[in-house]
């Protein structure tokens, strides 16, 4: 048994919940967080840079897909129709980008991946640590994690260094998956959104707000729908088991380099058996993952929160 220490309460004890791919994803016996242990965060070899294919099909593609972040922007606009916004975790800065042509004063933040940086009136993307930036970026009245914190050793400290940059009355947006959800306990260690190691605490509703409460966060929203991973989820965990290269349709649209080793023809095998059970299985995921996020066990967990008075 690991000797690794809880983030959350600093125990020391877990119970082994699921192996994959040789990784051990345990729950701490005392707080009850999930981990992926022994998992580096931030690992440059997982986080290739970005590097996106040319030509217009795949552009076509890439404009339709954005279309997703849009659920992202219509949140955020509800909640807070104009300020400064940091996206911190940007990946390719598509959702920077467009918070930007809305008219927010963006940052975006990514470590790795971001395979294009940029400075401009209103959009800062930098491919950088915090802590480097930190003291000089300044306050926001809205930072966003999308699927982000999911990839952090300890998700505490980094709210606690995000909320010193919330503005007063500013709101944080969390979103994660949802390891309680119904996607999890069907497909268990196939379930697409586990992605051991480069996920390495898997939060359920009630331990991320315990993580949330300790950085000094109170939640005012919740969420358990998320049209641009709640779906996928089903779609590609069930393609898992059908197609030859596992969570192939979804490297594919997010065409982020991941699929440069393998060969055209295998390639075009996968692409084509992915197609077609995409065709079938896309109306029925969206339809069980509507009647999941009713039940409050949807596949991702969106919680909005301001900092404590």
């Amino acid at each position: 048994m690991s000797d690794e220490r809880c983030p959350n309460c600093g125990g020391g004890a877990w119970s082994t919940l699921l192996v994959v791919r040789a990784h051990e994803i345990a729950r701490c016996r005392a707080c009850d967080l999930v981990r992926t242990l022994g998992a580096i965060e931030d690992a440059p070899t997982q986080y290739p840079v970005f590097d996106q294919s040319p030509g217009p099909a795949m552009w076509l593609l890439r404009q339709g897909t954005a279309q997703l972040l849009r659920e992202r922007a219509r949140l955020v606009g509800r909640l807070a129709p104009a300020g400064r916004l940091l996206d911190f975790g940007c990946g390719s800065g598509a959702f920077a980008r467009l918070m930007a042509r809305r008219g927010y004063d963006v940052v975006g933040i990514e470590p790795f991946s971001l395979g294009n940086p940029a400075v401009g009136e209103r959009l800062r993307l930098l491919r950088v640590r915090l802590e480097s930036v930190e003291q000089s970026i300044g306050s926001f009245d809205v930072i966003t994690l999308w699927q982000v914190l999911e990839h952090v050793a300890d998700p505490g400290a980094l709210l606690v260094r995000l909320v010193r940059l919330v503005a007063p009355g500013g709101i944080v947006i969390v979103s994660v998956p949802n390891f309680a959800s119904w996607q999890r306990r069907l497909f268990d260690d196939g379930w697409f959104h586990l992605d051991p190691p480069r996920h390495i605490t898997h939060f359920e509703p009630h331990t991320l707000r315990a993580v949330l409460g300790r950085a000094g966060l109170d939640i005012v929203l919740e969420r358990t729908f998320h049209l641009e991973y709640g779906p996928i989820g089903w779609l590609q965990s069930a393609l898992n088991r059908l197609v030859p290269r596992p969570n192939f349709l979804y490297e594919f649209v997010k065409d982020r380099g991941a699929l440069g080793d393998l060969p055209a023809g295998v390639k075009a095998v996968n692409l084509a058996a992915s197609v077609a059970g995409a065709a079938a299985l896309a109306a029925p995921s969206l339809a069980v993952e509507l009647a999941a996020a009713w039940r409050r066990a949807g596949a991702v967990i969106t919680f909005v929160a301001r900092a404590s008075a």
